[in-house]
């Protein structure tokens, strides 16, 4: 391919502006007129996390051996009393 080469055939210079009202033209045709959040995987979130940070473990070990009546360890018991409390929407916390 001798003699091939690529050739320009128009430049043209955007400013800031230019760039920031192309995006934003870009973003309002790509954006969905409205959304709904679907909550389904809060919780999995939540234990997850709790899991990660080896939460259960961590109070089972400063709190000691569970009663041998209990069905759960106290670890346990505070976990899912966290996992209760989800989502803050409803124990009257505010997301941002």
């Amino acid at each position: 391919m001798a003699g091939c080469y690529l050739r320009f055939l128009s430049v043209s210079r955007l400013s800031a502006a230019g760039i920031a009202a192309l995006l934003d033209a870009r973003e309002a045709a790509v954006s969905p007129g409205r959304t709904r959040h679907l909550g389904f995987g809060d919780i999995a979130a939540v234990w997850g996390m709790l899991d990660r940070l080896d939460v259960i473990a961590t109070i089972d070990e400063v709190v000691g051996a569970r009663r041998s009546d209990a069905g759960a360890s106290v670890g346990a018991y505070l976990a899912l009393a966290a996992l209760r409390s989800w989502p803050p929407s409803s124990t009257g916390w505010r997301c941002a």
